[in-house]
């Protein structure tokens, strides 16, 4: 299948295009971590992996969140 017809790929396990929804969760920031990411991003948009890093460790979150 070709990318973009809704077959999805059958030649490698690609993630979300087998045609089966992954169920997504939203994450809820407490004020503290809110007030925190708020606070870098405002300062650097696109922050670097570092940065990102740094993040996850005050907030207690996985760096994918902060991204």
């Amino acid at each position: 299948d070709k990318l973009g017809d809704g077959g999805g790929c059958s030649s490698c396990p690609c993630p979300g295009l087998s045609g089966v929804p992954r169920k997504r969760r939203r994450t809820t920031f407490s004020r503290g971590q809110l007030s925190e990411l708020e606070r870098a991003f405002a300062a650097i948009p696109y922050p670097d992996i570092a940065t990102r890093e740094r993040l996850a460790e005050l907030t207690q979150l996985p760096e994918a969140k902060i991204q």
